[in-house]
């Protein structure tokens, strides 16, 4: 209490010399007088650690290491919740507007932590909700593509990474393609999406065949499915569809 009262004795003493408030003063006030959660050590230990802190009662703090005034974060901290949840307010609309910049950064440093971290557990559900922050138009496509590669490089092309790159045009689309085709060790699931992206973008004729990309292992009925609507894209010559390989998310759960 005593600081805030030093800040705004400092900057009233300021204004009234100068006219204006210092550089860089203006944020030390917004902090200073922002609204904080009481965390305790451990949870104080995990936002620093981590950016981002989901606490029992589901709502989310952001660190000040952000570099982000209070208000940004803490809206920044609502929108990421309301997009995990399926809602989007008229509030998060205007966010998205005004800040939009910003927002990006932060998704780019917290994402690593979502629903993946002490400071942001999963409760099953989370793993799969989280990926509705990146479904969002507000964030770039130069966001989702980072993020994409960075989850696809790390643990392979799953359902949440594919359905973006289908709906997306991400310039590491091709170079993802490569690196799961590439490796024969890679999911059959990985591998079926990473050749219906493939048959996407080459418009119904990849350099591969579907064999190849099989490469003898025994399909599931869902999995042959899949391998008949890309075959069915390849005699016709057509890019293939989200719809054709959607299926595949039953054999992930």
């Amino acid at each position: 209490m005593k600081r805030t009262i030093r800040i705004f004795t400092t900057a009233l003493l300021v204004i009234v010399v100068t006219g204006n408030l210092p550089l860089g003063l203006s944020e030390a006030i917004n902090n200073a007088t922002c609204s904080q959660p009481n965390l305790t050590d451990t949870q104080q230990a995990l936002l620093d650690k981590y950016l981002i802190l989901r606490e029992e009662n589901g709502e989310l703090t952001l660190s000040q290491t952000l570099g982000y005034s209070c208000e940004i974060r803490r809206n920044a901290a609502v929108w990421i919740s309301d997009m995990i949840s399926g809602q989007h307010s008229l509030d998060d609309k205007v966010f998205e507007r005004s800040h939009g910049d910003a927002l990006n950064q932060i998704v780019l440093q917290v994402w690593p932590a979502i629903a993946n971290s002490p400071a942001f557990p999963s409760d099953g559900a989370l793993r799969y909700d989280k990926w509705n922050v990146l479904s969002n138009a507000s964030v770039s496509d130069e966001t989702v593509g980072r993020i994409v590669s960075q989850e696809v490089r790390k643990g392979g092309l799953w359902t949440a990474e594919a359905h973006l790159m289908f709906s997306r045009s991400l310039d590491v689309t091709s170079r993802l393609i490569k690196v799961v085709l590439a490796d024969n060790k890679s999911d059959i699931i990985s591998r079926l999406y990473a050749f219906a992206l493939e048959t996407r973008l080459k418009s119904g004729s990849p350099d591969l065949s579907i064999a190849s990309v099989i490469n003898g292992v025994a399909l599931t009925e869902t999995q042959a499915g899949v391998v008949e609507n890309l075959r069915k894209r390849i005699e016709a010559h057509e890019p293939a569809k989200w719809s054709d390989v959607e299926d595949l998310a039953q054999d992930e759960l």
